[in-house]
């Protein structure tokens, strides 16, 4: 069985073994891979593994050999699912892995644009503390969080943490859903330990002072922070994006910090990905006053959480016989498998199975298994 991983390095740069990997098959790791290789490089592949570099409908189509692909990421957008679909082919993704990382990173990033800490550290090292005449310096409003409305755009299980961060700090949490109302989403979310109000996406842009995005990237959510949506939220509110670039409109949301009608940018992702190292890049460089853009995920989040990584995705393909899934079925004898649309969320619609059903248009998403498409036999469920 050949395997091949397309874009390795950033999460293995040489001191985590593939190992686990290698003992499924013939395995090949390319440290990147840029857009014209992509086709050549996955030829004869029958598991391709991708972080960030995308399989589109066409590379797809020309690679007949190909019965399953690994994203070693949350966000499965590289892929198309739905050519992924219709060849009947598994798509897996992992979930659960960087809970902590973002939403530690989603606070750095917060308290930044609050305090403005690394700015004044650069005044006070060039001296103006020690000649100015007040014992007091500041160059920006120091903004307290306690007392402020964080809202959360997509309930996961990010979503929650972040929320849970916001409690801590003494804020009101409120949260909506891109496809959902707020009754439907206070009835489908996982119980949570504290205070949390559930409300329609239009009161969610009105009445946060911070703005968190935590949903996937899809038609529905492409650009839903636009001019209308800024145009209904408070004057200076913030706004962070740790999800995916498109969710922004960038052009409607620099005109925004440019105004001030933002108080500020917190982002680890832009719209144009820089070259194949992510999304992560420089935009709007004439407003980095207003903006903290920073790499997605640091080198040593990615080596912290790679063991762990690894350790979902081969927990992913021990789900199924993976006999059965090169021999073109995918048998699943599972109390929780959930059967949706490829644009639903990853927890509802769970439904019990008394016998096992065999799919030919699947998508792994999670330690539970994820169908795209109806069962072979029998009336879609």
């Amino acid at each position: 069985m050949k395997i091949v991983v397309l874009d390795g390095y950033t999460l293995n740069p040489g001191d985590n073994p593939w190992d686990p990997l290698a003992a499924l098959g013939d395995l090949t790791v390319y440290d990147r891979t840029n857009p014209e290789d992509v086709l050549e490089r996955s030829r004869g592949a029958e598991i391709l593994i991708t972080n960030k570099t995308r399989l589109n409908a066409d590379t797809l189509a020309a690679l007949p050999d190909l019965r399953c692909i690994g994203v070693i990421a949350t966000g499965y957008d590289v892929v198309d699912i739905a050519a992924a679909g219709k060849r009947g082919i598994p798509v897996m993704n992992v979930v659960n892995y960087g809970t902590e990382a973002v939403a530690q990173h989603a606070f750095a990033l917060l308290l930044e644009l609050c305090r403005r800490t690394a700015l004044h550290d650069a005044g006070i090292r060039s001296g103006r503390w020690a000649a100015g005449p007040d014992w007091c310096f500041w160059d920006t409003p120091q903004v307290e969080l306690s007392g402020k409305v964080m809202g959360i755009l997509g309930f996961g299980t990010i979503g929650r943490r972040v929320a849970e961060l916001a409690h801590a700090f003494g804020m009101k949490v409120i949260a909506a859903s891109a496809r959902k109302s707020a009754a439907e989403l206070s009835a489908s979310s996982a119980p949570v330990s504290f205070p949390v109000e559930f409300v329609e996406m239009d009161e969610l842009f009105r009445a946060s002072d911070v703005l968190s995005l935590h949903c996937p990237l899809t038609d529905q959510t492409r650009a839903i922070v636009n001019a209308a949506n800024i145009a209904s939220m408070k004057d200076g509110a913030i706004l962070l994006n740790l999800a995916r670039g498109p969710l922004l409109d960038e052009a409607a949301v620099a005109e925004a910090l440019a105004s001030g009608k933002l108080g500020g940018l917190g982002a680890d992702v832009v719209v144009e990905a820089a070259g194949t190292a992510g999304e992560a890049g420089t935009a709007h460089a004439e407003l980095t006053n207003r903006v903290v853009l920073l790499a997605i995920f640091l080198l040593a989040q990615h080596v912290i959480g790679f063991g762990d990584v690894l350790e979902l995705l081969l927990g992913f393909l021990g789900l199924v016989d993976v006999r059965m899934v090169f021999a073109g079925e995918l048998a699943v004898r599972l109390l929780d498998v959930v059967v949706r649309s490829v644009l639903g969320d990853t927890k509802d619609f769970v439904e019990v199975f008394a016998e096992p059903f065999v799919f030919s248009h699947s998508c792994l998403l999670s330690r539970k298994v994820f169908m795209i498409g109806s069962p072979q036999r029998g009336e879609p469920r």
